[in-house]
């Protein structure tokens, strides 16, 4: 009976390494460290200094239009860009004044 209690011990190790060797069948992994940026995405960024006051009364006026700070800021900036390069073309009889 000893004998018989040892090969089955033998048995469960052999069984054990066997299964530590096969290869296992686990969900995919996750990708580590920082997720892709998909093409076309913002890189860059701009920092301005405003007061408190200022930035509230930037960021009330955004909620009113529906939109974040800074969606409404880029916005307001490249409107402004568009319209003085619009000025300047008429101005100069360029292709803005056709």
């Amino acid at each position: 009976m000893v004998g018989m209690v040892r090969s089955m011990g033998t048995s469960k190790k052999k069984a054990r390494a066997e299964a530590a060797d096969a290869p296992k069948a686990t969900a995919a992994k996750r990708p580590r460290g920082r997720p892709e940026k998909e093409k076309g995405a913002k890189e860059d960024s701009i920092h301005i200094r405003v007061t408190g006051e200022q930035k509230e009364r930037m960021a009330e006026e955004a909620e009113r239009r529906g939109m974040s700070l800074s969606t409404w800021l880029l916005q307001l900036g490249l409107g402004e860009v568009e319209a003085r390069a619009a000025q300047r073309g008429k101005a100069e009889g360029g292709a803005g004044a056709q």
